[in-house]
């Protein structure tokens, strides 16, 4: 490549350094979002090569379009719920989960005897009560609730109304509106407050419900009435105020019901964000207080409807309330999710820990920003999607159907209810015909103390004793053969229908009863030991709910909550990668396509683009997000839009400027080369092939890098290469007064070593004095920067020395003067390293040995850093022995004795030598990553596999 070749390619680069960075904070504001979501999408659909088999321990009850023809048009009597829970509950399911509200009381309806003729009315049937007995006989039944998500109207114009109407909420509008004036300075006019005062009246008719019945809980509305409507006269039964607040009770007593079931958020608790919420639509109280379990059954959508992501937690009014997919999962596995012992919340995790000393289940999630709120919402999960677009056989490729029609459960409570029906008709005309031969007795017993409704096996037997007795006297011919002229005497009527009731019983009975048990042997096949998820599927139900997926345009909501179960239960969720991974992965992306632009001819920088891009989207799509269960989060988008940008505008720029740009690149390139190495060349020219040939050589190499850069590039953007160059322009100087070869620049980075090319017997003292100075003028330097208001850098170093090969590396015709070996790898390890130490450097036990007493130094730990199979034992320097205060020589001494006693795996003195450190001289990562390794070592005392070590698991 010439001269102007490399000048080109050089500008080029820097284009596409800036182009990428641009990428980079287009990306940040957002502007990728859509295509992100289309990527996301796209890799849920397609990328299910190693999905793990769904979960058989979940069946959908699905209230479909079948189930409104056999049941009957919404909204239902909630005792035909009951019903369905009950043969639910008979065929075995272990849970049982509503996606279905019942936030409103139904009115009771009259019960009719359709036994006798004419039809009687004999009491009234209370739906809520049927359903609520059939829930506390379950037993183990999660009911939903919905919230309104935010933290609610709030002005000083609502704020004002709801606390006159806290003193008074028998005031007017006008008289709201009078008081306000009269005591503030706000000109808050009539039409201004009566356009919040019923919402300020709701919200204050509830906090003043809700205050009486904190002191008496079992009061009737009738009893905290007085006290709420001072200025009503008692008479008054109905009116808009009284219905409001009749409603509001009714709320409140919900409310107390869900309030029970909840997470107390406790003021201690290290919580991450979770997202409040200011109203909730709760079961009704009775139902609430039969119910095990509680969950809200709200979508977070994306910024394009889709329900892609979920929180698993909810805060209203102080308790937090579980998501309806990890609710059932909880009630599966036993597991109450109010009890933090069982489920722990943390900001990455949430944790389940089944009784009986099982495995936890350790859910990944993480803190989004939902749409434009300012809100956090912590405890979020990526909904793992799995299986076909057509949700009715999603789950097809595995042999899974889990949709369960609540149309064949219903055919059970159908069957049952005709068996009811049938005995409630045999048990009239046994009485009569009991009564009508004097059976006193077996009468009473009947009257008194029935068989159960469903049990045709004891009135069977009846029926033939009372046949054969019939029979002997010749009745029973009679009465089954009575013609229409022996049935106009009514007596004989009356007993000729018993009897004829009672014959068809005796045949038709057990053909029914032996339809109910196929039928509840055909649910118990389906439900046993299962849990069960009710909600709609019809296309015609005003209260089904249908929400667009990853992979499908409309489906029910309740699959996303069994999604998540099935995420659970099976283990297959979705982690998404910090948000600096994929702007990482942006970043290298770009800088591949820069350099494939750059130095590559024009077709080939096409091809080594799209593979380079291609490559990633398939690593993506399927190691990681198929495979690993990894989302790098943004990754996908920016890979394509820099790769496309930086194709884009490199290969125009460079097209234009090619010939002018290769001389001034040439020169460039000719300037590389560090001074010391092109000195010692010239002196020793005619020994210059043995002089660059590989040799073994003892070095000092050290690598370090930047702290905070990333923060200095987004406030500067391409102005940062300045502000490096400027950084060199100081240590550079340092490197090589003290007799250091600059090796190569790393980004922000530099590598440099001492012992070579000119023999050093001091190299080791000389990597440490360059590495103090350096931090010296590194502080000098962030004066100047915050002087121009930008942010302050760090330094870490890592430094090593060992025998390593030195020499002339590369092609014929480009190569590089540099070291080669584990000590070089090392020292980079240890840069790395300081990062989680907390030090400015890290030095090897070589180093200190040749450093001598020229430097105090102290111990870091015995460190296991990534790609050594044995830790190596590392050391800070901290200063010049002549220079070292008190105070300096004190934090070495606490310092020793944490790492020491780590060492010997005496954790308790570690951790006393840990805190008194800490207590001294303050906070410090040293001291933090000490405490959390005693704590995972602590098990492993007296083992073998326990060597002093601190594993780096990162680079």
């Amino acid at each position: 490549m010439t001269r102007s070749e490399r000048r080109l390619a050089i500008r080029t680069a820097a284009l596409g350094l800036v182009l990428t960075l641009l990428v980079l904070a287009a990306d940040l504001a957002g502007a990728f979002a859509t295509l992100d979501r289309w990527l996301y999408d796209e890799r849920a659909r397609h990328c299910q090569f190693f999905a793990r088999p769904p979960t058989t321990q979940l069946v959908y009850c699905d209230i479909d379009d079948q189930s409104l023809l056999s049941v009957g048009n919404l909204p239902w009597p909630r005792s035909k719920f009951a019903e369905m829970v009950d043969e639910i509950r008979l065929a075995g399911a272990s849970a049982l989960a509503f996606d279905v509200l019942f936030a409103e009381p139904q009115e009771p309806t009259p019960r009719v005897d359709a036994t006798t003729r004419p039809a009687v009315v004999t009491g009234l049937i209370d739906h809520d009560q049927q359903l609520a007995e059939a829930i506390r006989r379950f037993g183990n039944v999660v009911l939903p609730a919905t919230f309104a998500i935010g933290r609610g109207e709030s002005s000083p114009l609502f704020d004002d109304v709801r606390a006159a109407l806290l003193a008074d909420l028998e005031l007017t509008v006008a008289e709201v509106a009078a008081r306000i004036r009269a005591s503030s300075a706000s000109p808050h006019t009539e039409q201004g407050v009566a356009q919040v005062y019923l919402g300020a009246l709701r919200a204050a008719a509830f906090e003043r419900i809700d205050a009486a019945m904190r002191a008496a809980p079992a009061a009737t509305f009738e009893q905290v009435r007085p006290s709420l409507l001072r200025r009503t006269n008692p008479d008054v039964q109905a009116s808009a105020l009284l219905k409001l607040l009749r409603g509001e009770y009714q709320r409140w007593q919900a409310q107390a019901a869900l309030a029970r079931l909840a997470r107390p958020r406790d003021a201690g608790d290290n919580l991450p964000p979770i997202l409040p919420t200011f109203d909730t639509q709760a079961p009704i109280a009775p139902l609430g207080r039969a119910s095990s379990g509680t969950a809200f059954v709200d979508y977070l959508p994306s910024g394009d409807g889709v329900v892609r992501t979920m929180p698993l937690w909810l805060e209203y009014r102080g308790g937090l309330y579980p998501q309806e997919g990890l609710a059932l999962a909880c009630a599966v596995l036993g597991i109450n999710p109010a009890d933090a012992e069982q489920v722990s919340i943390t900001a990455d995790a949430v944790t389940l820990s089944p009784p009986g000393g099982k495995r936890p289940i350790v859910i990944p999630v993480h803190t989004i920003r939902p749409g434009r709120q300012r809100l956090e919402a912590g405890t979020c999960v990526e909904i793992p999607w799995t299986g076909s677009s057509d949700w009715v056989v999603a789950y097809q490729r595995w042999g899974i159907d889990p949709h369960l029609s609540a149309d064949i459960v219903w055919q059970s409570c159908e069957t049952r209810r005709g068996i009811e029906t049938n005995i409630a008709s045999v048990d009239q005309a046994l009485l009569f015909v009991l009564g009508q031969l004097q059976k006193e007795k077996e009468y009473a017993q009947l009257e008194r103390h029935p068989p159960p409704p469903d049990d045709f096996a004891p009135r069977a037997k009846l029926i033939e004793s009372l046949f054969a007795e019939l029979k002997a006297t010749q009745e029973l011919d009679f009465y089954l053969n009575a013609t229409a002229e022996d049935r106009k005497d009514e007596q004989i009527a009356r007993y000729a229908a018993a009897v004829r009731t009672l014959d068809q019983a005796r045949r038709t009975s057990p053909e029914l009863a032996e339809r109910l048990r196929r039928q509840r042997d055909q649910l118990r096949k389906r439900l046993a030991g299962k849990a069960v998820l009710i909600g709609w599927t019809a296309t015609a139900a005003a209260g089904s709910d249908f929400v667009p997926t990853p992979l499908h345009p409309r489906a029910p909501g309740m699959l996303s909550h069994g999604t998540i179960f099935n995420g659970i239960m099976t283990g297959e969720m979705w982690r998404r990668s910090p948000a600096w991974v994929g702007r990482a992965v942006t970043l290298l992306l770009g800088l591949i396509t820069t350099a494939a632009v750059a130095f590559l001819p024009p077709w080939k920088g096409v091809f080594a683009t799209l593979a380079a891009a291609g490559a990633y989207l398939a690593i993506d799509g399927v190691l990681l997000f198929d495979y690993l269960d990894i989302i790098p989060a943004g990754a996908a988008a920016g890979v394509i839009a820099a790769s496309a940008a930086v194709w884009s505008g490199c290969t125009l720029v460079k097209l234009l400027v090619e010939g002018i740009e290769r001389a001034r690149i040439t020169r460039r390139f000719r300037a590389y080369n560090d001074p010391a190495l092109v000195d010692y060349v010239l002196e020793h020219a005619e020994q210059e092939e043995q002089l660059l040939a590989g040799q073994v050589r003892e070095l000092t190499i050290v690598f370090t890098d930047l702290r905070g850069f990333t923060r200095l590039t987004e406030a500067l953007g391409e102005r940062t290469v300045g502000i490096l160059n400027q950084y060199f322009d100081r240590m550079v100087p340092i490197i090589r007064a003290n007799n250091g070869l600059v090796n190569k620049f790393l980004g922000d980075g530099i590598m440099f070593f001492f012992g070579a090319p000119r023999e050093n017997p001091d190299h080791a003292r000389d990597a440490v004095a360059s590495i103090l100075q350096m931090q010296a003028a590194l502080a000098e330097f962030n004066k100047q920067l915050a002087a121009d208001g930008l942010p302050q850098l760090g330094m870490g170093a890592g430094i090593s020395t060992s025998h390593v090969v030195v020499g002339d590396a590369g092609s014929h015709d480009r190569s590089d003067y540099t070291v080669l070996g584990d000590g070089a790898n090392l020292a980079s390890r240890l840069e790395s390293a300081n990062k989680y130490t907390g030090t400015s450097n890290l030095i090897t036990e070589r180093t200190v040995e040749m450093l001598g007493d020229a430097y105090v130094v102290r111990p870091v730990g015995r460190l296991l850093v990534v790609g050594k199979a044995k830790p190596v034992m590392a050391y800070e320097a901290i200063c010049a022995a002549a220079e070292c205060s008190t105070p300096q020589r004190r934090r070495v001494e606490l310092t020793s004795r944490m790492v020491d006693a780590y060492i010997a795996a005496h954790f308790d003195a570690c951790l006393e030598s840990a805190n008194e450190l800490e207590g001294e001289f303050g906070p410090h990562r040293l001291v933090d990553l000490y405490r959390k390794w005693c704590e995972r070592q602590e098990a492993l005392v007296g083992s073998a596999a326990f060597e002093g070590q601190i594993v780096l698991a990162e680079k």
